[in-house]
Parts: C-alpha cells; structure tokens; sequence
C-alpha cells in the first residue's frame, strides 16, 4: 500500500466516520434537533417534523456507503459534498446575520457554533473535495486496519475541535 492509497483510506474512513457520527448525534436527540432546525434555521415547523429525519437518514446512508467500499464512497462523497457545501453556506450565512446560531452538528445542542466549527466544516468540504479528484483507486488491504485506526483519530479531533481548542486557550490563560 502506498503512502498515497493510505492517506486514501484514513480520509475516507474519517468522512465516513464523521457522516455517522453527525447522523447518531443527531439521530439520538431527534426532538432537539427538529427544534433547531426550527429555531436557528428558521425551517418551518411542519417542515421540521419531516426534515430532521431525512437528513438522519440521509447522513447514515452516505456514512454506509462511503465506509463500504471506494466505488461506493465516490457517489456518495460527491453527494455529501453538495450537501455539505449548501449546508455551509446557510450556516455561515445564519452565523453571520445573527451571530449565535446552533448547529447540533453531532448532537449538541445547548452550545452555540464557534469559529472553530466553521474551521471544522471548511477543514471536512477539503478533505472530501480532495478525496474526491485525489483518491487513487482501491490497493491492498494490508495497512487498512491502520488507516481506520487513524481515521478514528482523526474524526474524534474533529468533532472535538472547539472543545480542544477552548481547553488550550483556558490552560494558556491560566495563571
């Protein structure tokens, strides 16, 4: 396996690791999540009821998908992109009238999107962007396991990345 499919397969398995991550958070607190689509989205109620759980579903099909096998991930990563890259936009254009708005991107709730989410976001719409006009194609699967150890690293960095990055700013502050 080269150092090319590696990096390959850590990116792939950490999308798919971050698309299923965003449907169960979203997924095991649907009611919330209906409710801020409400609320910081200004999403219709009515609309709401049926939205929140299609984008849950529509989340762990292309977390499926992507995790399954190359051939699978490229459709289903373009599909996460286009998706991604219109979801970006309304959230920034929402951060940027407003302010504070809440994403409940994986499952939370109660904190408001920083700049480091949006970092996050733009950091996710490269990784798939370059996946998808770099990954070479399928190679061996000795360093598989590997790469999705990584990935996992990766994706928990990720999702954690406001978290990590106000922990580091409080211990920089600290006296």
């Amino acid at each position: 396996m080269s150092a090319a499919q590696f990096a390959a397969d850590t990116v792939r398995y950490a999308l798919g690791l971050l698309l299923a991550c965003a449907a169960l958070g979203k997924g095991v607190k649907l009611a919330s999540f209906r409710e801020n689509l409400h609320e910081s989205f200004r999403v219709p109620a009515a609309a709401a009821i049926w939205l929140a759980p299609f984008i849950v579903l529509t989340e762990a099909v292309l977390a499926v998908a992507t995790l399954a096998a190359v051939e699978s991930a490229r459709p289903a990563l373009a599909a996460a992109l286009l998706l991604f890259c219109i979801f970006s936009a309304v959230l920034v254009h929402r951060y940027l009238q407003e302010g504070v708005v809440r994403c409940a991107c994986f499952g939370e709730s109660v904190r408001a999107v920083s700049a480091f989410d949006l970092l996050r976001n733009l950091l996710i719409l490269a990784a798939m962007a370059a996946w998808l006009l770099c990954a070479p194609a399928a190679g061996t699967t000795a360093l598989r396991p590997l790469a999705a150890g990584t990935a996992v690293l990766c994706t928990m960095l990720l999702i954690g990345l406001h978290d990590i990055v106000s922990i580091l700013r409080a211990e920089e502050l600290a006296p």
